[in-house]
């Protein structure tokens, strides 16, 4: 089960939403972000943090989670938040 214990739509190109978020009562996770891409799909994506090698932005996750069906757990209460 995931709660919702922020949720902010932002609007901006394409970051639609972010989210902090409870996983089966116990697991907390800040900063999950709602995004569109080019062909009007919404997906989520977990926390990373931005490291600077030599120049080049790149980006490692935070939180990961090989459960589909919590993905999709996670996805459906973030975008149903966010089409209300």
């Amino acid at each position: 089960m995931v709660t919702l214990t922020r949720f902010m739509k932002l609007d901006k190109e394409n970051i639609k939403a972010v989210a902090d978020i409870v996983i089966d009562g116990g697991i907390k996770i800040h900063g999950v972000f709602l995004f569109m891409n080019n062909k009007q799909e919404y997906f989520v994506k977990f926390p990373e943090e931005k490291k600077t090698v030599d120049g080049i932005d790149k980006y490692y996750p935070i939180v990961e989670v090989d459960n589909i069906t919590i993905k999709e757990d996670v996805y459906n209460a973030i975008k149903a938040q966010y089409l209300k």
